[in-house]
């Protein structure tokens, strides 16, 4: 049986939750690899939404039908160009549908479907609307707060992966991360699967 988008979303999970395990409860101030490594959990959490978006709109793209916003899906000319010469050069032998996977699958890896607004154009692309008062039912969360979540959610994934995390000053003197705690991490990782579970019924 193949594997669901949800299916995927909950294995970075579970995967965020052993690397949470493995740092433990470490100090926040000074720096220390078990502080990294409750960071690498933070990105994974960020990577199950990501995923999860990321495969219900290969499938919507894939298997249609298609949304308005996923017939304008972005993809090079180039890739589009190569695919047509193919089967053109050989209608009978040619798979253009397997070439086309390809060439979505390598535009994907270019979006981001993490923070509400970005989860707004994965689920347009997929052609659900009304989506987010569902998944607020869902949690027993108000909508506003359901996005200020994912929100700061992928804020601070950002930070971790762009910035290393540190402390934002004026005048760096001296090395400062911001902290992360264990149980910041466990609380991220136990929303985030309610917050999946709920988008998965939309």
């Amino acid at each position: 049986m193949p594997l669901t988008p949800l299916n995927l979303g909950q294995d970075l999970l579970d995967r965020a939750e052993q690397l949470a395990a493995k740092a433990g409860h470490p100090p926040t101030d000074p720096w220390n690899v078990e502080s990294d490594i409750l960071r690498a959990a933070w990105t994974f959490v960020g990577a199950a939404v990501d995923t999860y978006f990321h495969e219900r709109v290969r499938g919507a793209l894939l298997t249609g039908p298609m949304s308005r916003s996923a017939e304008k899906f972005p993809v090079p000319l180039g890739s589009v160009d190569e695919l047509i010469g193919g089967f053109l050069s050989n209608r009978l032998g040619s798979r253009p549908r397997v070439r086309l996977k390809s060439v979505i699958h390598d535009a994907l890896l270019k979006e981001t479907y993490q923070g509400s607004a970005n989860i707004e154009r994965a689920f347009a692309l997929v052609g659900v609307t009304g989506f987010w008062a569902t998944i607020a039912s869902g949690m027993g969360d108000p909508v506003a707060e359901v996005k200020n979540r994912l929100n700061v959610q992928y804020n601070r994934r950002n930070r971790i992966a762009h910035q290393g995390d540190y402390h934002r000053q004026e005048r760096r003197q001296k090395l400062w991360y911001d902290a992360l705690r264990r149980t910041d991490v466990d609380d991220e990782i136990a929303w985030t699967r309610r917050f999946l579970l709920a988008a998965n019924l939309v």
